[in-house]
């Protein structure tokens, strides 16, 4: 699995921008937890909420810079530091910012993550098995991570938690407690609209589209479907890509190393998919 990375990690909060901007609010999530699809519905409700115009919904984020930024962050959880280097940043600078954490499926996560490193992005060649036991994007990466939130979140009187499932099981529901968490008023009307258009059909469709060509949700290989952004999936399909022996590695580092199995907020995304 070689790869360039980086072991330096500058948290968003030390950016200028950042920092001039009058309401500000963090999204957390480990990689492949659903973040592009909660943003996309997030920057759509922007777009109908302050009324602006924008050729595709993610530059509505470059509109509201200064005046209601929202950060989509892994906050070093990205496949750039092995699990004993993820917490490489002073984590005093979080204290007293808002922060939503998304929270997804450790099972599905790296089932999405595999596709994502081998088809989408193809920045390393690894078999199903070697996916899961490295330790850049292993199960014990993912573990840390967790682990790192548990104690991150004492200390942070704003976080709040919301799992992908959660949004799967009532998107509009769900949506709306994200906006609310985000600051912004919500409007039950606006909130449907988005909902809608956050849909995977529309979504897949958008993601061919020339408006979106230069977005995250291109394809990066037409005739590869595995490249692509937004993918319909069960949530046990991750079955289908992990032996047996590889789902009992990944159960018996949960067991022995996850610190959250009983957490009502993070239990929950340990447990095996059906």
């Amino acid at each position: 699995m070689n790869e360039k990375r980086s072991v330096e990690y500058v948290p968003p909060v030390r950016k200028l921008s950042v920092r001039l901007a009058r309401k500000k609010y963090f999204c957390v999530s480990y990689p492949k937890s659903g973040r592009t699809w909660l943003r996309f519905m997030v920057d759509d409700y922007l777009t109908r909420h302050y009324r602006i115009n924008v050729p595709q919904v993610f530059a509505v984020e470059k509109k509201l810079r200064f005046r209601h930024r929202i950060v989509w962050t892994h906050m070093g959880g990205d496949f750039r530091r092995p699990y004993f280097g993820i917490m490489n940043f002073d984590t005093l600078l979080l204290r007293n910012l808002p922060y939503v954490f998304l929270a997804r499926n450790f099972y599905a996560i790296l089932n999405s993550a595999y596709h994502h490193r081998v088809y989408r992005r193809r920045v390393v060649e690894a078999t199903p098995s070697e996916f899961i036991r490295d330790p850049y994007c292993g199960i014990l990466h993912l573990v840390s991570y967790y682990n790192m939130w548990l104690h991150l979140r004492r200390q942070l009187p704003r976080f709040v938690s919301f799992s992908y499932e959660e949004l799967k099981r009532d998107t509009p529901g769900t949506l709306r407690n994200v906006i609310e968490a985000f600051g912004i008023e919500p409007d039950d009307q606006l909130i449907a609209a988005s909902a809608n258009e956050g849909s995977a059909g529309n979504m897949k469709m958008l993601a061919e589209s020339p408006a979106y060509s230069e977005t995250v949700l291109a394809p990066t290989d037409p005739n590869e479907p595995r490249s692509a952004k937004v993918r319909e999936t069960r949530a046990s399909s991750y079955a289908g890509l992990f032996s047996p022996d590889d789902l009992d590695y990944i159960a018996n580092v949960i067991d022995e190393f996850f610190l959250g199995k009983d957490d009502p907020e993070f239990g929950p995304s340990a447990r095996r998919i059906d």
